[in-house]
């Protein structure tokens, strides 16, 4: 196909204009290799950074067609920022059409809802508990900044940033004295650890760590949840992730763990240096159960298999830098990221196969929830009913 007839597709695609017949060409453009690159240049100036709410939602057998076209049009020094289709409206934008049995969903919503069921469901925010070796608790959220307490030859304040930091005052500091850093639903921290190794902590998760590694061979903390980790190089001390089911070693890396208990699978995402992953209880490191990850891999461990894929590692830390990225993922994996930072429950009106639906989407963590629901509903798939702090899922009957 010529250049002009991509671009006379692309200028009535976006017009809303385009016949069945036009909007079954522009479908096979999107599907060609060589095509796409025709489109690249038709669509050059089409640059912006993906906005608060950007929704892609597929069902079918072809989704990883257009997925990957969509991922294509990153820019190889803009990794925040895709060749998308100029804006549409103010207000919205709707693009809806077909490609064999796959419905293909944009988005740019910018509604206010005055809905009261849902309104008062806000996204979460900056807080955690800091449990002391002594067993003394601290709400961080509403602590005052500075000094917060000293044990064992260690100073732990808050800085006007809001992040916990460790400093050792004593250079007997006794070693071994544990503290616990966790997050409730709706809930997200940073601290800065005594070796100054830097970890956020993302929602409904732990993290279990020394207040001070004097006199310590290991660098070791143990995590339930979900943390993304800046580790500082320290060749004669590893440092060591724990997991229920995993550990990670590493020397000096920039990598991400999430090991929710009510996930099926343990992934560990890497963005800079090495790590090695192996399943929990293995002194020895056999083929089978141990991976060796370079930057953007990762390694998915299952009860019965460990894995790695090759990925855009800057996916996995999108919660880290405020915004949810669904990678053509479940909508029932999707609900649980979203129940932890909303704080809500969901449930499944009598159709459990809901769960299974595939969605794409780049959302921002810190819009209301009603923003999100009514974005999905759009799809004309799903159904969302709120009472209270419940969230009832079903699927709209046609």
């Amino acid at each position: 196909m010529k250049k002009e007839r991509i671009a006379y597709l692309y200028q009535r695609y976006q017009q809303h204009l385009a016949t069945p017949q036009e909007m079954a060409e522009w479908g096979s453009v999107l599907q060609d290799p060589q095509q796409k690159i025709l489109l690249d240049e038709v669509v050059d100036a089409s640059y912006y950074v993906i906005p608060e709410t950007e929704l892609i939602a597929m069902d079918g057998n072809r989704e990883a067609e257009i997925l990957n076209f969509i991922v294509s049009h990153r820019t190889p020094h803009r990794s925040r920022i895709l060749k998308m289709w100029p804006r549409f409206s103010i207000a919205a934008a709707i693009a809806i059409f077909m490609i064999g049995g796959m419905i293909f969903f944009v988005s740019r919503f910018r509604e206010h809802t005055n809905d009261p069921a849902v309104a008062h469901i806000l996204p979460g925010k900056e807080g955690a508990t800091l449990t002391l070796a002594n067993g003394r608790k601290i709400k961080l959220g509403n602590a005052a900044n500075g000094e917060l307490a000293r044990e064992s030859g260690v100073r732990i304040r808050k800085t006007a940033k809001g992040q916990i930091v460790y400093e050792v005052s004593d250079v007997n500091a006794v070693p071994g004295q544990m503290n616990t850093l966790t997050t409730a639903n709706g809930e997200t921290y940073m601290v800065l650890l005594p070796d100054k190794s830097k970890v956020w902590l993302n929602a409904a998760s732990e993290l279990k760590y020394p207040a001070s590694f004097a006199g310590i061979s290991k660098r070791m903390v143990q995590l339930d949840g979900e943390a993304y980790f800046e580790v500082v190089r320290d060749k004669a001390h590893p440092f060591i992730v724990q997991s229920a089911r995993q550990e990670v070693t590493v020397l000096g890396t920039h990598f991400d763990v999430n090991s929710y208990r009510d996930n099926e699978a343990v992934k560990t995402t890497l963005l800079e240096g090495r790590v090695a992953v192996r399943r929990s209880g293995i002194q020895t490191m056999p083929a089978a159960d141990s991976l060796i990850l370079k930057p953007d891999q990762q390694a998915i461990l299952t009860p019965n298999s460990i894995n790695e894929l090759d990925v855009e590692a800057s996916d996995a830390i999108a919660w880290k830098n405020g915004y949810f990225m669904f990678n053509n993922e479940e909508l029932g994996s999707i609900m649980k990221t979203l129940s932890r930072w909303y704080n809500t429950t969901i449930v499944y009106d009598d159709d459990e196969t809901l769960k299974h639906e595939l969605v794409f989407a780049k959302l921002s963590r810190y819009e209301n929830i009603s923003k999100i629901l009514k974005m999905m509903e759009r799809t004309d798939k799903l159904k969302f009913r709120v009472e209270g702090r419940t969230i009832t899922i079903s699927r709209i009957q046609k």
